[in-house]
Order: structure tokens, then sequence, then C-alpha cells
């Protein structure tokens, strides 16, 4: 499942990594050809000022126990789809 994400400032980059640390499950952040380990502060901020699309967080391997957790852990950073 991809879940559309927003991430406008470097303090945003910082808050978000550190939620998807506190999950043990493989996360990737994608937009367009690019794929990032989420949990890598600097990697979100180089997607971040890198992304010409939109960016996605990919959850397939997320637990479905820990869904719903962390859906509101980052509620601040979802998007709605265009």
């Amino acid at each position: 499942m991809n879940v559309p994400i927003r991430v406008d400032s470097m303090k945003e980059a910082e808050q978000f990594s550190a939620i998807c640390k506190e999950f043990p499950c493989t996360l990737m952040l994608k937009s367009g050809r690019y794929c990032i380990d989420p949990k890598s502060t600097l990697g979100v901020l180089a997607m971040m000022y890198a992304a010409r699309d939109h960016m996605y967080l990919d959850i397939n391997d997320l637990d479905e126990t820990l869904y719903p957790q962390f859906m509101t852990a980052i509620a601040n950073y979802r998007v709605a789809e265009a």
C-alpha cells in the first residue's frame, strides 16, 4: 500500500524519520524512479528537495496489528490523493 506523504521542512523531515524509526518493519519512501529509506533523515531531506512528483510511503511490510498506530503517528504528513 502506498500512502501519499508531504514533508515541507527540515524539522518535519526529522520528525517524520523519527516516527518511521519507531516501527520494526521495512518502509520505503518513493517519488518517481527514486526510492529511499524513510528512517534516514538525510534520505528524507534529499527526497523532499529533489522530488518533483508526490512522495509515497510504501508500507507493504507493515504488520497489520501496527497499521492503525502507524497511520495515526504519520497523520500530520499524509495528504489526500489528487
